[in-house]
C-alpha cells in the first residue's frame, strides 16, 4: 500500500507517485506493504534533517526504512516540494521528472543501496536510470 500526504500548498501528483513506485517495486520484486510518501515544507524537512542526520539545513529528500526483508518493504519517503522545484529548474527538467528521480533514488536507499563509495554509487546510478526510464 502506498499512502501519500501533502503538508504543503502545492499540487502533488498522486498518480505519478503511485505509478513510479508501483512500477519500480515490480521491477525490483518488492512488495511495498506500507510505503508512505510525504511532501513537506523547507522548515519541516530542515527539522527532520537536523534530528535524524545532524545537518541543520533543508534537503530535497529523506528516506526511512522501518522494515525490509524477504522482498517486503515498510518505509517512508519525505520530499521537500520547494527544493524539488528548485532542483527541477537547476537541472532543466519538469517538477514531475525530479519527483520521479527522488522517488526512485529514495526507494533504492530503502532497500539498501548506497552511494558513499564509487562502486556502490555506479551500481545505484545505473539501476536508478533504468527505473526512471521505464
Amino acid at each position: 500500500m502506498i499512502a501519500i500526504a501533502n503538508h504543503t500548498h502545492y499540487q502533488v501528483p498522486h498518480k505519478l507517485v503511485k505509478t513510479v513506485l508501483n512500477k519500480s517495486c515490480r521491477v525490483l520484486k518488492i512488495k511495498a506493504t506500507e510505503l508512505s510518501v510525504v511532501f513537506v515544507t523547507s522548515a519541516e524537512i530542515r527539522k527532520l534533517n537536523q534530528t535524524y542526520r545532524r545537518q541543520d539545513k533543508p534537503t530535497d529528500v529523506l528516506s526511512f526504512v522501518y522494515c525490509y526483508k524477504r522482498g517486503t518493504l515498510d518505509g517512508e519517503i519525505i520530499i521537500c516540494y520547494k527544493l524539488t522545484q528548485r532542483n527541477a529548474e537547476k537541472y532543466r527538467q519538469s517538477v514531475n521528472q525530479e519527483i520521479s528521480r527522488l522517488l526512485v533514488h529514495s526507494l533504492l536507499h530503502l532497500i539498501g543501496y548506497d552511494h558513499k563509495e564509487t562502486c556502490s554509487a555506479k551500481k545505484m546510478e545505473a539501476l536508478e536510470n533504468k527505473l526512471i526510464n521505464l
